[in-house]
């Protein structure tokens, strides 16, 4: 895993001038033992695929998404990798901070719903006295002979 081409943005990652980086083995630059072993595992897929791959890896210096790409060879076997990093960090922030506001609200509206759920529902039934004409005869009837349904017409105490 040899760099022959890098950008000026990803050799200042490693504190080097683009030059410098060309011809290094990516892998002996990750420290991290684990970190590198996956990193070896995701070219290997792509390699033995020619598919690409994506991933989003966190290190000690923050968080990138990879894209790795095959590089075919006239036969179309891969004879090499186009890898394209982004430094996302600052959106892994942003995320977890929205994560974090989602949840308070969360947790903001079920408080509320509990409290309306718990809080003591006044119930009135009141007896309308208007006459009315009854669907099934259609002749006019006291109301007082059944319940008004609620909030059609103000209890006497509301009145």
């Amino acid at each position: 895993g040899r760099f022959v081409i890098v950008n000026k943005a990803f050799a200042e990652t490693m504190s080097l001038p683009p030059e410098a980086v060309v011809g290094l083995d990516g892998f002996l630059s990750v420290k991290n033992e684990a970190l590198r072993q996956e990193r070896r595992n995701h070219f290997a897929q792509v390699s033995a695929t020619g598919a690409p791959a994506r991933w989003v890896e966190e290190s000690p210096s923050g968080w990138r998404d990879y894209s790795i790409y095959p590089v075919m060879s006239a036969a179309g076997k891969v004879e090499a990798f186009a890898v394209y990093s982004r430094y996302i960090t600052a959106q892994k922030r942003l995320e977890a901070e929205l994560q974090a506001y989602n949840a308070q609200l969360d947790h903001l509206v079920d408080e509320r719903t509990n409290a309306l759920r718990q809080a003591p529902r006044p119930v009135a039934v009141c007896r309308d006295t208007r006459p009315y004409r009854d669907p099934a005869t259609q002749k006019r009837r006291d109301r007082n002979t059944r319940p008004a349904r609620p909030g059609l017409t103000p209890c006497p105490a509301e009145r």
